[in-house]
């Protein structure tokens, strides 16, 4: 049971802290729920209060909700006891206040007798609840109001931080970029330069070379194959006259 209501606790807190009004309105609305969880418990009708005052002054429903579940019902009998007495105390005339327990509100019969049990209380009850409501709407609203404020401070300084690392992040990535554009740039300009230095080299050594000698470093002469000699025709011996 204490789990459970831990759990709805954290739930009507993340409410409160992710609604989009204004701190200040939220905090109104969700006091004005705590101010109706004071009134005399009748079934449902905190919860119908809570939604036309929501409506009439365009609160939010949720605030308001959460604040009217401030009284559940392991408080209700120990509320109304407090609210007697102080509106007995407010009033005075010396009444005595009845006895109520947590049973006595967990059937439909226990709730006819407690309205019983309290009809002849009905002035002192008003008096001690709308009192007390007025106290923890206060508190509630003071409350509510610094931590919707201490949280969403925190939720912007979060996000600065965030937004702040990730521009350095992509400073660190263009300046990285830009190192490497000019590596590749210097490294492009090297590689032109030795190209034109080795063509130049090329050239002024063809414009060296003596005229009639190839490539190669010889003579055109000796360059030029030779074509293979011809045999010498043959000489016919005189002829021997008798």
């Amino acid at each position: 049971m204490r789990q459970f209501a831990k759990e709805r606790l954290k739930h009507w807190v993340r409410v409160l802290l992710h609604t989009k009004d204004s701190p200040e309105r939220t905090s109104f609305a969700f006091a004005l729920g705590v101010f109706i969880a004071f009134l005399p418990p009748v079934p449902w009708f905190h919860t119908i209060i809570a939604l036309i005052l929501a409506f009439t002054f365009r609160l939010n429903r949720l605030a308001v909700l959460a604040g009217t579940y401030v009284n559940s019902p392991f408080t209700i009998a120990p509320l109304l006891v407090l609210e007697l007495s102080v509106g007995v105390t407010l009033l005075g005339g010396g009444m005595e206040i009845p006895e109520l327990t947590l049973r006595q509100f967990a059937s439909a019969q226990g709730w006819r007798d407690a309205f019983e049990d309290l009809y002849p209380y009905f002035e002192p009850l008003m008096a001690g609840s709308i009192l007390l409501g007025l106290v923890g709407a206060g508190i509630a609203y003071l409350l509510v109001l610094n931590l919707i404020r201490v949280y969403r401070q925190r939720l912007a300084v979060a996000a600065a931080t965030a937004a702040a690392a990730a521009a350095t992040a992509v400073a660190h990535a263009a300046q990285h970029a830009a190192d490497a554009a000019t590596k590749a740039v210097e490294k492009a300009r090297a590689e032109a330069g030795l190209g034109h230095e080795d063509a130049s080299g090329a050239g002024a050594a063809a414009s060296h070379e003596p005229a009639g000698r190839a490539p190669g470093g010889a003579s055109s002469a000796e360059a030029a194959p030779r074509s293979p000699a011809l045999p010498a025709a043959p000489v016919d011996a005189p002829e021997t006259r008798s």
